[in-house]
């Protein structure tokens, strides 16, 4: 069953019930209040009845008894109307006088009539009459100077008002039938416009599922719930598309970038199949080594990046940033001997994150850094703070520098400004977009500011934490603090260039990116 036929359904449930309540509601209050008057005029009848039967009584003695007195039938005339009744009866229990056409032995009489009537207390109720219509009627007892002399009973037949009520139910009904249906069909219009956007919703998901096409797009309709539904579903399928292009891009991409070392291991091996003397075999030998080492980063880097996107941040504690970044530049200061590295301000700066992805950020902006800079050439590292809540990371080098146009592209996968200088320095083309997503899992951003030739600086800003009195000491470059899974021992061997030096997750990789062709 549709959504569709379920709320008319619901509809037409909820409105028959409420016709249903409204119309006994109003079937009892019109018969009550036909009721009402009838006892009303029954108790007029009944004043005016003992009125007479009062005057006539007047001068009996006591021991008179009403039949005794001759009771003027034209005084009752006014209440010989069809359907009303009265009668007198004295205490002996004798019918005097009564309305004409009354049948032998006068109107019904109940057991709690006559109860009410022996002590002396009017009493109204119903009875069957021997026609078979039932009779309202009203007992009174005559009292006069303490004692009783008669009883007064009036009534009328229920006929005409169980005959109005039947005249009242059936105009009830079809009216509650018609407003039923009118409203059925109102709500089936209704809900068919309200659904509509939704119906273009389910068929758009179903040809997206049959044809993996993610390029349409429903028109957002209608207002309130079902244009936010339709708005936020256009954007599910857009992030969709840029996931599955992003997919595309990415293997694209890798083969791309397999294909060439790939390429070079195979002519290798075609010419060590041949006899070549031992100085070419041997160049030809470390060509193919070199080529494999870049391919097992390149696979390393790709595997390292896909966990991080799909994994939570990890374990979190505070860290020092200026610290951990002094351990950086101290061990890679180690390695790039013909570079100038070294922390030129550093303040003390918290970091609420995981210390192992932390400590691969600052290792690969240092070292995308070191990797352009000629030899000679300087890369400084800053720690500050702007503001009392944003610690700020500055890694700036005198190097190649990055052209205006290559800069919004630098944290994109593979994207590399001079490819070949890359690939002889061992860049893969991940370390910046490694960087990038460390940062933005940390609640922080990156950026690059850069002038071809003049060298480049790059920004990370990160969430940070007030730093406690006793922890206030700057880190000089100079500290030998090591963060985890980098011990002493592997300091010798730059991030991600030595094979063996350190973990694959951990590889750096923060070559600059470039072009492609």
């Amino acid at each position: 069953m549709t959504l569709k036929a379920i709320l008319a359904l619901m509809q037409a449930a909820v409105l028959a019930a409420g016709l249903a309540l409204l119309g006994a509601l109003v079937f009892e209050s019109f018969e009550r209040s036909l009721r009402a008057d009838l006892d009303d005029l029954l108790a007029a009848r009944a004043d005016a009845v003992e009125a007479a039967v009062r005057a006539r009584a007047s001068g009996l003695g006591e021991s008179e008894a009403l039949s005794d007195l001759e009771l003027d039938p034209t005084a009752f005339n006014a209440f010989s109307s069809p359907g009303l009744l009265f009668e007198v009866w004295d205490v002996d229990g004798r019918l005097v006088a009564s309305a004409p056409g009354l049948p032998p032995g006068g109107m019904p009489w109940s057991v709690e009539a006559r109860a009410a009537l022996a002590r002396q207390q009017p009493h109204l109720d119903a009875a069957p009459s021997p026609g078979g219509h039932w009779v309202r009627v009203l007992t009174r007892p005559v009292v006069e100077n303490g004692r009783p002399v008669a009883a007064v009973r009036v009534g009328e037949s229920l006929h005409p008002i169980d005959h109005a009520v039947a005249d009242l139910m059936r105009p009830l009904i079809v009216g509650g039938v018609l407003i039923l249906v009118a409203c059925i069909v109102a709500t089936w219009v209704v809900v068919s416009r309200a659904l509509d956007p939704l119906e273009s919703i389910a068929v758009t998901a179903e040809r997206i599922a049959l044809t993996g096409d993610v390029s349409i797009a429903v028109e957002p309709e209608g207002t309130g719930e079902v244009q936010r539904l339709a708005i936020a579903f256009n954007r599910m399928v857009e992030r969709l598309r840029r996931l599955l292009e992003s997919q595309r891009q990415l293997l694209a991409d890798t083969s791309h970038e397999l294909r060439n070392p790939l390429t070079v291991i195979r002519t290798d091996l075609d010419l060590l199949g041949r006899d070549l003397d031992p100085e070419t075999r041997q160049e030809v030998a470390a060509e193919a080594a070199e080529e494999a080492e870049r391919m097992s980063r390149l696979v390393a880097d790709l595997l390292y990046l896909t966990r991080e996107e799909q994994a939570e941040r990890g374990p979190s504690e505070p860290v020092r940033l200026d610290r951990l970044t002094a351990d950086v530049v101290e061990r890679l200061q180690q390695v790039a001997t013909d570079h100038q590295v070294r922390v030129t301000h550093a303040v003390p700066a918290i970091v609420v994150g995981n210390r192992d992805r932390l400590h691969q950020l600052v290792t690969n902006l240092v070292e995308n850094g070191i990797r352009y800079t000629p030899a000679g050439g300087h890369v400084s590292v800053e720690v500050r703070m702007d503001g009392e809540r944003t610690a700020r990371l500055d890694v700036t080098d005198d190097g190649i520098g990055i052209a205006p146009e290559h800069l919004p592209r630098v944290f994109d996968r593979f994207y590399r400004v001079d490819p070949a200088r890359a690939r002889a320095t061992g860049g893969t083309g991940l370390g910046l977009a490694i960087v990038k997503h460390v940062a933005e899992s940390h609640g922080g951003t990156v950026e690059a500011v850069s002038e071809a030739g003049a060298g480049s600086t790059f920004t990370v800003r990160l969430p940070a934490e007030a730093v406690p009195i006793e922890s206030s000491t700057p880190a000089s470059p100079s500290s030998t603090h090591r963060g985890p899974g980098f011990p002493a021992d592997r300091e010798a061997a730059p991030s991600g260039h030595a094979g063996g030096s350190q973990p694959a997750e951990t590889q750096s990789t923060t070559d600059r990116p470039a072009p492609r062709r």
